[in-house]
Order: structure tokens, then sequence, then C-alpha cells
């Protein structure tokens, strides 16, 4: 049975690392070549296992693959892409308020033909703090809003939130045009499986506002309106600094932990009144499935109530299975009800640490008392799930298993019954005594954070690397009487040791980071590490050096730089310039702003960039080729013609980053060093922009590949079409298209990889040859 389990979910697994669809052709083709098999099985018996397993293989791979056909044909139409719209629907889910920004799905009712049946709508303003008191789900509306199809920034080590988009069913999304007043059009009652998840919504939006009175001024109070109804828009930032600090993150979002704790605190309050065996069991599933309604029935809530009704029901018919069978049946059962589900970490991580703690637990089980079985389970699971979490999160706490020793129990045992218990009239009481509950654990891991420091930032490790720590991990939980069995702690050192790639002397690597509308470029050579720019500011609340320009440091095992060129002020160019400053000490920022300008206040060692600087970092010249001091000091240029302009030679190849500059920093550099413009590689000045790339510049430089930094579907249309054409005769790459682009220069040659490329989707755009 488990072979067969197996099979399936491999099927359905399979699809979602294709770069493409399966065509219907060779689908039929396979299942052709089944049917012969099962024809001339009679002549070959020892075949059936094998023909069994190709036939369920087949199934999920069929079953998936008509699934995301499905899902394909309901994407936003291309010609409805970023143009403004007059939407009518309904609201489906809770909105959900961040400082400045207001996000929820729409069921759209009156829109152009063939547009999508649910839009993810968003709203910005400075004044939305959290939802407004009159938008609730079930209220009709009309919206002027701008539409387009998820779209992410790819990066190494970054988010990928088109990915996210696709597993969450987002087809579409839109933002408000708040300069035409949304009209109010009434209460929406359908039926059927809609009107199941408004009614759903509407008692979720009544818990949150009764939670927000009960809890009002209360620090912790987000906390627990998150960990009730999981909506998690107002923890603020430092709080979630303090849980990933402490590998805690996990409990804070509606964990399976937590529905699998309360399943078994319910399970054994009914066991007082019962004695019946599947009285409990029942009772304990119909707790978790109300706290899943509750929490919105998100994925991981689907995937742990999926594993409890699967337990249920083999312990209903009094007929146990063994541990590994029911983990397979609630993988079989959620991947076919969602075989997108696997695009999301969660799903890796749920369905690991299970596997892991079963593994753990397989040799112990009778021979321990039960707390020590749990204290077991959970110190197995968080040494296993470290090589999956560096490999996803780049991060890893020294502290996480005490950390989560001390709060596993306190936040699933006490504080989320407790929350619970004080949405019931009469005992508002429980909701005061579960904040003083968060409260001290909350100080209990402040308390370790200041004693033993950050977590420790490590490089994405390599699918090797990865494979052996997790092999690794296997052999450390292995029964007690294995000998050597300490000896995996040699192949966990992979993660912290292995040396990743770097050029070889004389060799440079040049990231150009997908940052969306702005500038950030990672110039790495064999010793050292240099940014140029930092990306733009994104919403109200991040900014390209967190969300992008860090994680891909550590992605690539940077653990110091060795300078920051910041080519100008303006905000897409130095919108992440202290979130890096934070994460990594400089020894010196160049750029061509003057000492008293606000980014470079309390900034060490600030230099300005003047022409004729030069440096030599492991055989790779760099050169600051524009401003002079004239160009500094003249108060008619803008910021973009005093941009800092530097040239890399690798031998005989070279690099040119010329920021901002414009046409008229383009002639002075004609006229001050024409011979030093030719490069091999350009990053296209100002985005393509129409106040660039002069012809008689693009002459001087002469660019082989031609690099555009540039976001997709940007307000200001960069790049410009006639300054496209105009690099028609250069290889041509977008960022917009191709996510990051790395080229590996060592002379004589030019090696360029995009990371869309690397690993291509079938649901996004390809990035053109």
């Amino acid at each position: 049975m488990r072979l067969l389990l197996c099979a399936w979910i491999l099927g359905l697994l399979v699809l979602q690392a294709a770069p493409r669809l399966i065509p219907l052709p060779a689908l039929e083709s396979a299942s052709l070549v089944w049917a012969l098999g099962v024809g001339a099985v009679r002549h070959w018996p020892r075949g059936r296992p094998l023909l069994l397993f190709l036939a369920l293989f087949l199934g999920g791979l069929v079953t998936a693959n008509e699934r995301a056909r499905l899902r394909m044909e309901h994407r936003l139409p291309p010609r409805w892409e970023h143009r403004s719209l007059t939407l009518t629907g309904t609201l489906l889910s809770l909105p959900e308020g961040r400082a400045g920004e207001l996000h929820f799905k729409v069921a759209v009712d009156s829109a152009p033909l063939l547009f999508p049946a649910e839009v993810a709508l968003s709203e910005y303003a400075p004044s939305l703090r959290n939802a407004p008191a009159d938008l609730h789900p079930g209220q009709r509306w009309r919206w002027q809003c701008r539409v387009r199809s998820p779209h992410g920034l790819v990066n190494p080590g970054g988010f990928d939130s088109a990915t996210w988009a696709w597993s969450e069913g987002i087809l579409a999304q839109g933002s408000i045009d708040r300069r035409t007043p949304p009209v109010f059009l009434g209460w929406a009652h359908p039926g059927g499986l809609t009107g199941l998840q408004l009614f759903i919504e509407t008692q979720r939006d009544l818990l949150r506002q009764r939670l927000r009175d009960q809890l009002k001024g209360q620090p912790w109070g987000p906390v627990l309106i998150a960990l009730v109804i999981g909506d998690q828009s107002a923890i603020s930032p430092a709080d979630w600094q303090l849980f990933w600090a402490t590998g805690v993150g996990h409990l804070i979002s509606i964990s399976g932990l937590h529905i699998t704790m309360l399943a078994g605190l319910v399970a054994k309050v009914a066991g007082i009144l019962s004695p019946s065996l599947r009285i409990r069991w029942l009772v304990g599933w119909l707790g978790a499935s109300i706290y899943a309604l509750i929490a919105g029935f998100s994925l991981p809530t689907q995937r742990t109530l999926a594993m409890i009704t699967v337990v249920t029901l083999a312990n209903f018919q009094l007929r146990p299975l063994p541990a590994s069978t029911l983990l397979l049946l609630a993988a079989a059962l959620t991947l076919t009800g969602d075989p997108f589900a696997s695009l999301s970490p969660s799903f890796w991580l749920s369905f690991g640490a299970v596997s892991w703690m079963v593994y753990a637990g397989a040799h112990q089980t009778g021979r321990l008392p039960f707390w020590k079985q749990e204290i077991h389970s959970q110190w197995a699971a968080t040494w296993a799930m470290i090589p999956l979490l560096i490999w996803l999160f780049g991060q890893v706490s020294w502290i996480s298993p005490l950390a989560n020793a001390l709060a596993i129990p306190l936040v699933s045992l006490g504080v989320v019954p407790l929350s619970l218990l004080g949405l019931i009239p009469g005992l508002g009481f429980c909701l005061g005594m579960a904040h003083t509950l968060m409260m001290g654990t909350a100080w209990g891991l402040a308390w370790m954070v200041h004693q033993s420091g950050p977590p420790l930032d490590l490089p994405t490790p390599d699918l090797t690397v990865l494979i052996v720590a997790t092999l690794s991990v296997g052999f450390l939980l292995a029964p007690r009487g294995l000998p050597g069995r300490w000896a995996g702690c040699l192949g966990l050192l992979g993660l912290v040791a292995s040396p990743l790639p770097r050029p070889d002397m004389g060799g440079l690597w040049l990231d150009l980071l997908d940052v969306g509308q702005g500038l950030a470029v990672v110039l790495r050579t064999a010793r050292h590490t240099l940014v140029v720019d930092t990306g733009p500011r994104i919403g109200s609340e991040q900014d390209a050096g967190e969300r992008v320009v860090i994680p891909a440091l550590r992605s690539f095992g940077v653990r110091h730089l060795d300078g920051l060129l910041l080519s100008h002020g303006d905000l897409d160019h130095s919108g992440g310039l202290h979130s890096l400053v934070n994460a990594y000490p400089l020894p010196w920022i160049l750029s061509s702003l003057p000492a008293s300008h606000p980014l470079l206040r309390g900034m060490p060692h600030a230099l300005t960039c003047v022409a004729g600087m030069r440096w030599n970092w492991d055989g790779v010249d760099f050169e600051i080729l524009y401003p002079d001091h004239e160009d500094l000091s003249d108060p008619t240029l803008r910021s973009n013609d005093r941009a800092c302009v530097l040239r890399l030679t690798v031998g005989a190849l070279h690099a040119l980053l010329p920021a901002d500059i414009e046409a008229r920093s383009e002639q002075a550099l004609l006229e001050r060093s024409p011979e030093k413009l030719h490069a091999d590689v350009l990053v296209v000045p100002h985005h393509g922009s129409k106040t660039s790339s002069t012809p008689d510049f693009l002459q001087a430089v002469a660019p082989r590949w031609s690099l555009f930094s540039v976001g997709d579907h940007n307000r200001f249309k960069h790049p410009n079409p006639l300054v496209w054409m105009r690099y028609g005769e250069t290889q041509r790459l977008r960022t917009d298209q191709c996510g990051d682009i790395e080229l590996h220069l060592t002379d004589p040659r030019v090696q360029v990889d995009v990371a869309r490329a690397a690993f291509p989707h079938y649901w996004e755009s390809r990035c053109p040859p």
C-alpha cells in the first residue's frame, strides 16, 4: 500500500517541477504503453506491482496536469494586463491591513469577458493602519482599479511571490485607484461553496473585532489575534524579529502543531466525560476542524486536518495502521485536494517535521513515558529540520531547541486554548490570562536572545551538501545501538564549512539583481565583494536591501562586505541602504553625495567618488570615470548627472556601470575619456530611459551584452522602445523578464546565467533566449 501511495504522490509532485505542461498526446501515448503492459502481464505475473505503480504514477500526473491546465485557462488575458478597469465584486476574505496597506480577495461578478473569477485587490494609503470599519466580507463594491498577473522578483535566496500566488490560486492582482471613490452596493448572499466561505469569513470578521476590542492597548494582542484567526498583519516587525531570532516563528502562525495539540487536549477532556475511545477521537477531530475553520482554513491547517482525519478514521475503525502509512495517506489526501500545495515551503516543513518525528519515535514507542516521548520527538524534529531551514531561509538559531522547548508547551497548550476559551461569552478573562502567559513567554525569549546573540546566517547549500546533511541527521537519530552514530555530526559540518564557489584570481562575477524599478549590483572577485547601489523601497515597511540584496549576499556565502558604491541619492538606487548597513558593517561608502546628505548621516568612512579613483582587487581593476570635481560642485546638475560611473577591467574584458547618467553626462564622458568607454558588458544607463543612451555614447561603448534593470510594467515605461531598438545589435537581457542576471567574466570568456532559466516554471513567462 505504501508503495502505491508513493507512486500517486510522486505523480502529483513531478508536474510542479516541470518547465512546461505535458501535452495530451504524450499522456495518451504513456497510457497506451501501460495498457499494452496490462495485456501482457499474464505472461509476466511478477510485473503486476510495477504496472500498478506506473498506473498510479500516471494517474497522479494526469490529475495534476489537468488541474494545472484548467488553472492556466483562467489566468488574466494579456489584453487586460495593467489596464484600468471598473470591477464589481463581493469581498471573499478577511481584509488584512498593515501600515498604509490593505489586502483582500474579491469574487468578481461584473467584469470583462474571460476575466478571472477572483482577484486579489490591494489599497495603498498612509491612513490605512487597520481594515476600515465599513469594509467586511460579504459586501459588494464597485472599484476602479488597475489589474495585472502576479509577477515576482527572482533572485538567489529571495522570496518568489509569483510562485506563492500560483500556489494560492491568485491569478490576477489589482490595485485600487483612490482617485475614483469606491461605491458600496449592499450585501451579497450567494449559495454553494461561496456562500459557505462567506459565512466563515463573516464570523472570523466578528471574532477579530471582538478580540480587538478586548485586547485594545495590549502589546501582545496582535499575536493572540494571529493565533486565534490567523491575521498576522498587525504584528510589529520587532516582534517578528524576536520570534525568528529564537526559531519559534512557526508557532505564531496557525501551525499544525497548535491544531494537533488542541485536538489532543480536547480528546483528553472528552476522555474524562466518556471512556469510549471512538468518542474521544471524534471530539478531538471536531475540535481541530472548528479551530481550522476559525483560522480561515489555510493550507497549513488543511494539511494538518488531513492528517488528523486519516488518523481518526483509522482509529475509528479500530484498525491501527503504521505511522508511515498514515503519513503517506495524509500527504496523498492533501495533494489530491490541492496539487499546488507542494510549492509552499510550509508543506515540506510540516510533513518533513512529522516524518522525522515518526522516524525518531519508531524505536521509542512504549519505552519512554509520554512526556519524555514528546521531548524526544521535539528534539528530533528541531535537529532534523536544520538542513531544510538553512536551504529555505539561510538562517538557523543557536537557541532554537531551547526556545522551542520553552515556547511550544506554553503557546500550544496554554496561550492558544486560553485565547479560544476567551471567545466564549462569560470567559473573557481567559484572554487576559493568555496575554499574561504570552508576555512571559516573550520575556523569556528576549532574555535568551540577549544571552546568545543573533541567529547564524549561512549560505544556501548546494543539493549535494543538503542531501549529505539530511542523511547525517537520519544517522544521528538512529537507534542507540548503532555504532558510530555520532559520526553523523560530520555531515552537518558541510552546512557551515563547505566553501561556496568564488571567482578565480583575475576573475569577476557580476550579479545584476532583480529589484524591480531600481538598481542593485553585487560584484565578487576571488576575495572581495562590492555592492553597487541598494535598490528601491518596496511598500511602506520594506526595501530591496532587506528583501533582495541581503538574502542574495547570504546565499552567496558573503559574510562581510569590502565596500559599497552608492551612485547617487535617488530612492530607486538608495532605498535599501540602511537595511544593508544594519546587516553588514561597511569599511567605506563611496558616493557622489555631499557629506551633509541625510542618507550619509551616521555613516562611517563616507568618501566622495571622483573621476580618476582606482584600485585593484585580486587582479581586477576598478576605476571611477565620472564625475569630476567640477561636476560635483555644479548646482545646475541634476543628481542623475552627478552619479558615479564605474568601469571594471578583467584582462581584455571590460564592464561599465553608468548608473542613471543622462545625455549631458554621456557627452562629458565622450569629451574627457572616450578611450575608456568601450565595454563588453554595459548596465544600460537610467534603465533605458529616452534621456540616456545617446547614439554617440552607444557607439563609443559598443557593448556585446546590454543589461536592463527595470521593473515589470513600471510607470516610467522603461525601457523606452526607441532606446531598446538602439541596442538591437547587442545581446539584450532584462531583469523583469529574466530575474537575476549573473555574468562570470574570465578573460577572454563571458558566461551568462539568468535565474528564470535555471528553474523555469510552466506558469511563468520565459526569459527570451
